[in-house]
């Protein structure tokens, strides 16, 4: 038996699982309800089932002949629509509407949640550095426009108390 495509779907699984932990260590500092541990599952877990369907789908075109490759047709569109959909309904568990405040929490965590599955579902399809690039992307978003949302934040309750509008 050839491990080489396990270990290669294991290396993907890792690199996937480091960058979703960037996104989650930034939610982590900012004591977020979903942190670094959740980040890096979800991220891992993503890649994972990419890979492991591609490698179903080699494993069952080489039982049934090398000459039968339509025998099983590997859509990679649907593996990521299932994969959005779980991390999405998971994601969602993550808002927090409060009634009396008339405030919604959590938004920013659901939706890097998603980004931390889709860094994994690139990094699954072996695109490293789309992957890669995404988690950088993430990153600059959450600290730098937080700090940038705060200021707005800040200006406006001062603008409030003057009066100004």
């Amino acid at each position: 038996m050839d491990f080489m495509p396990q270990l290669i779907v294991l290396g993907k699984t890792a690199v996937a699982m480091f960058f979703g932990g960037l996104i989650g260590l930034e939610r982590e500092l900012g004591g977020k309800q979903a942190g670094l541990r959740t980040h890096m599952i979800i991220a891992a877990a993503s890649a994972l089932l990419m890979g492991l369907s591609d490698l179903l789908v080699h494993r069952y075109q080489m039982a049934a002949g090398l000459n039968a490759v339509n025998t099983i047709d590997m859509d990679p569109m649907r593996i990521m629509q299932g994969l959005i959909m779980g991390i999405s309904v998971f994601a969602g568990g993550a808002i927090i509407r409060d009634k009396s405040t008339y405030t919604v929490k959590g938004l920013t965590s659901m939706v890097s949640l998603l980004l931390s599955g889709g860094i994994g579902i690139a990094i699954g399809a072996g695109q490293f550095i789309l992957g890669g690039g995404i988690a950088l992307l993430g990153i600059i978003v959450l600290l730098v426009f937080h700090r940038f949302e705060k200021k707005i934040r800040k200006d406006s309750e001062m603008n409030e108390e003057c009066g100004e509008e």
